[in-house]
C-alpha cells in the first residue's frame, strides 16, 4: 500500500500605500489515491484575495462615529481528498471460514473494485468580510459573509454488485451553502482607575443545501437520529413519518402510509419517502455567545451565555409494544392513552394486552395483520418524537479580587489574586419535550456525557 502526493504553489503579494492589498496563491497537486487520467489525479488551485483600508483614503476623515473601516474579500477554489482511497482495484488475503482445519483453504477477497474516474472534491468560494472601529475605538464590528458551492464529493453508492462490491466510492453529490458571522466588541465604559465594562457579542448563521445526489435513500436512513441528505434539503435533514393519531378503541398509534392513507405500519426499507415529513436540519443554523465583564478597581465579575438556535433533535425511542422488568420507562407513560376518547387529550400509545398485540392491529386494507412491534417502532420515528434544539445557556460565571500590595508586604508576597469559577451553571431554555435531557449532548451516541455543573476556587500567589 503507497501513498504518493506531489504539490507546487506559487504565491504573489502587491500592497500600496497602506490602502489597497492584492493577494494571489495557486497550487497544483497530485496524488495516487485518486483516477489514474490527468483529469482525475492532477489538479491546479487557486485563490485570490484583497483588502481595502478605506480610512487610509484622503476623503475619510476624523469622526466621532467611524474611526476606522476596511472591506476585504476572497474568492477561489480549492479541493481535498474527501475519503478517497485508491485508484485502482485492492484485494486481501485471508482463510476461508470452516469449521475444521483440514478444510480451510486461502482465497483472495475483493476491497475496493477499481476507480478510474475517482476525483478530487472541490469547493468553489467566495468570502466578503468588513472591519469597523467606533466611537473612537471604543466598539469594534467585524461582519463576514460567505458563499460556497461543493462539487464532486465523494461517498458511498449502491451498485449492481457486478464485479463482487454492492458499495463504490464514487463521486455522488453536489452542495451549496452560504452564511453570515458577526462579531461586536468593545469597551463601551472605560473609566482610568476605575468602573470598566468589556462586552462582545457573537453569531454565526449557517444554512447548505444539497444540490445533486446520486444516492437514492429509503425512510429509515431519513428518519434517524443523524439526519441524511436528500436533494434539495439540508445535508443532515431529519424527516419523519406522519403521526395520524391514535386508534379510538385499542389506544395504538397510526400514520400516513406509503401509499397516503392511514395505517399501522410503515416500511421503513422503502424509499418512497414523499409522505414523510421534513423538520429541518439537525445541525443549528444559528449560534453563537454574549460575553460581558465588569471590573471595578481589583475587583472582576464576568460572565458568558451561549445560544442556538434552528436544528431538530430525535427523541430517544422509547416506546415499545411490551417492556421486560429490565427497562425503564419514560415519565410521558402516565399521560398514555387508557380509555376509548383519550384520543382527544394525548398522543401517547396505550400498553397493548396480548390479544390486541397479536390479533387486532391491522393494516389500512382491513384485512392483513402486522406485528404491532412494528407499528410501535415507527411511533419512535414519527413526527411526535421530533424536539428543537434550541438553547441558551449560562456557560460561564467568574468572580476574582487582586488583593492590594499594602496587605501582602507583611506576608511577604508580591501579588495575590483570589477567583471563584462556574462552569456549566444552567440551561436556561430548552424545548419542553426533551424533559431536562441536555440538547447539545442529545443522541451523542458512544459514551458522550453532558459536561457537569464545575465550581472552581484558586488562590494565585507570586513570590
Amino acid at each position: 500500500d503507497y501513498e504518493r502526493f506531489v504539490a507546487g504553489m506559487l504565491r504573489g503579494a502587491y500592497a500600496y500605500k497602506d490602502r489597497y492589498a492584492v493577494n494571489f496563491t495557486t497550487r497544483y497537486d497530485g496524488s495516487n489515491l485518486l483516477g489514474e487520467s490527468k483529469v482525475a489525479r492532477w489538479l491546479p488551485t487557486w485563490n485570490i484575495s484583497g483588502k481595502w483600508n478605506i480610512d487610509q483614503e484622503k476623503f475619510f476623515k476624523d469622526n466621532n462615529v467611524i474611526s476606522g473601516a476596511s472591506i476585504r474579500a476572497t474568492y477561489g477554489l480549492v479541493a481535498s481528498l474527501g475519503a478517497a482511497r485508491n485508484s485502482t482495484a485492492i484485494f486481501y488475503n485471508q482463510v476461508a471460514r470452516r469449521p475444521y482445519e483440514d478444510e480451510k483453504e486461502s482465497l483472495v477477497a475483493i476491497s475496493s473494485l477499481e476507480n478510474s474516474e475517482l476525483t478530487w472534491e472541490k469547493l468553489y468560494e467566495l468570502n466578503i468580510g468588513s472591519d469597523l472601529s467606533l466611537f473612537n475605538n471604543k466598539i469594534d464590528v467585524t461582519v463576514d459573509w460567505y458563499k460556497r458551492k461543493n462539487f464532486d464529493l465523494i461517498g458511498l453508492i449502491r451498485t449492481s454488485g457486478i464485479g463482487g462490491q454492492y458499495t463504490k466510492l464514487t463521486n455522488y453529490a453536489d452542495m451549496e451553502s452560504n452564511g453570515v458571522e458577526v462579531t461586536v466588541a468593545g469597551n463601551p465604559i472605560k473609566i482610568e482607575d476605575g468602573f470598566r465594562w468589556r462586552t462582545q457579542l457573537n453569531f454565526a448563521h449557517n444554512t447548505n443545501k444539497i444540490t445533486r445526489l446520486d444516492v437514492n435513500q429509503n425512510i429509515w436512513t431519513l428518519v434517524r437520529a443523524e439526519g441524511a441528505a436528500v436533494n434539495g434539503y439540508s445535508q443532515r435533514g431529519l424527516f419523519s413519518i406522519q403521526f395520524d393519531g391514535l386508534n379510538p378503541q385499542y389506544g395504538y398509534p397510526t400514520f400516513i402510509g406509503l401509499e397516503g392513507v392511514k395505517d399501522t405500519y410503515v416500511d421503513t426499507r422503502s424509499e418512497n419517502i414523499q409522505y414523510l415529513k421534513y423538520h429541518g436540519p439537525v445541525d443549528p443554523t444559528l449560534s453563537g455567545g454574549f460575553f460581558n465583564q465588569f471590573s471595578y478597581k481589583n475587583i472582576s465579575l464576568s460572565g458568558l451565555l451561549t445560544f442556538s438556535k434552528g436544528n431538530f433533535i430525535r427523541l430517544q425511542p422509547d416506546y415499545n409494544v411490551q417492556y421486560t422488568d429490565l427497562q425503564t420507562i419514560s415519565k410521558d407513560m402516565v399521560n398514555r392513552w387508557l380509555t376509548p376518547g383519550d384520543e382527544s387529550f394525548t398522543n401517547i400509545p396505550s400498553l397493548l394486552d396480548p390479544y390486541v398485540r397479536n390479533s387486532l392491529v391491522l393494516r389500512s386494507d382491513g384485512r392483513t395483520p402486522v406485528d404491532a412491534i412494528y407499528t410501535y417502532n415507527n411511533y419512535n420515528y414519527s413526527t411526535e418524537r421530533v424536539a428543537k434544539g434550541d438553547f441558551i445557556r449560562l456557560k460561564q460565571v467568574a468572580l476574582s479580587y487582586i488583593i492590594p500590595a499594602k496587605f501582602l508586604s507583611k506576608l511577604h508576597f508580591n501579588s495575590a489574586q483570589i477567583s471563584l469559577v462556574g462552569n456549566n451553571i444552567a440551561l436556561l431554555y430548552s424545548d419542553r419535550k426533551l424533559n431536562g435531557a441536555d440538547p447539545e449532548f442529545f443522541n451523542n451516541g458512544g459514551v458522550a456525557m453532558p459536561i457537569p455543573k464545575q465550581y472552581t476556587f484558586s488562590l494565585k500567589l507570586g513570590f
